[in-house]
């Protein structure tokens, strides 16, 4: 795999301070983030952080926390469809 050329990066914990606070915690991989980052994959995509569902656009890479479940693992959002073209 070329790293330049990456298009998804799929993890199951977020980056550090984004989209990673849970219960009033952020439990975000600072590690992770640093590689993300220097990687500059177009999109990164994420759960575990319940309550950090969404997605944020940064230095054009997509993050995005699909975690469906509130911290009582009820459904609380509707799950994502991202299309690449």
């Amino acid at each position: 795999m070329v790293l330049s050329s990456l298009v998804w990066h799929i993890t199951h914990e977020p980056p550090i301070m984004i989209l990673d606070e849970s219960a009033g915690i952020h439990w975000g991989n600072a590690l992770l983030r640093n590689k993300v980052y220097e990687v500059k994959p177009h999109y990164h995509l994420f759960g575990h952080a319940h309550e950090g569902y969404g997605t944020f656009k940064d230095e054009h890479i997509i993050f995005s926390n699909g975690a469906i479940l509130d911290d009582h693992y009820n459904s609380c959002y509707e799950p994502k469809l991202i299309i690449y073209k």
